[in-house]
């Protein structure tokens, strides 16, 4: 039985260098022997929202600009869109 941390779901999910290694792992290691923590459930869930939201921006900067809103965040990842981000310091 194996408890498998956030960031070997994310290399595959995300294709990153060492993708094929974790689907290789997960291909021999079978369903039924890999777990996941709440945690790294949650984790994930809020990483995936990231970058969902920063392919958005990227795109239509209209579901970041409604109604004025300023994205607050402290992942500079935002830095790359159009709108950027404000920390809460800076505001």
């Amino acid at each position: 039985m194996y408890l498998v941390d956030t960031n070997i779901w994310l290399e595959l999910l995300l294709d990153q260098e060492k993708a094929q290694d974790v689907r290789r792992f997960f291909q021999v290691t079978g369903g039924d022997r890999i777990n996941i923590s709440e945690f790294s459930l949650y984790s994930m869930g809020v990483i995936l929202t990231q970058l969902v939201l920063l392919a958005l921006c990227s795109m239509l900067p209209a579901p970041c600009a409604y109604d004025g809103l300023t994205i607050v965040s402290f992942d500079s990842d935002f830095d790359r869109t159009k709108l950027g981000r404000k920390t809460p310091a800076e505001l």
